[in-house]
């Protein structure tokens, strides 16, 4: 049971040398979200970089922002 919801932040940094991590699911549809999301951070010069269906504890230890894209049914790393 959640007692209290997560402090939601709208903004992230994007100016730490390390590369923004991109988890994508293990699906078609969510690698192709994925995708979008790596190019875009392209058009703005941000580096980034896409894991394929990561391991949770390999994202936790980034030195970077982490974008976890997916669901329970087709993502290791949100389950």
């Amino acid at each position: 049971m959640i007692k209290q919801p997560r402090v939601l932040k709208t903004q992230t940094s994007l100016e730490n040398d390390a590369p923004v991590l991109i988890a994508a699911p293990n699906s078609l549809h969510g690698r192709k979200a994925a995708n979008r999301i790596h190019l875009a951070l392209q058009n703005l010069s941000v580096r980034s970089e896409i894991r394929e269906d990561p391991e949770d504890e390999s994202m936790r230890s980034a030195d970077g922002p982490v974008v976890v894209v997916g669901n329970l049914a087709d993502s290791r790393c949100i389950k």
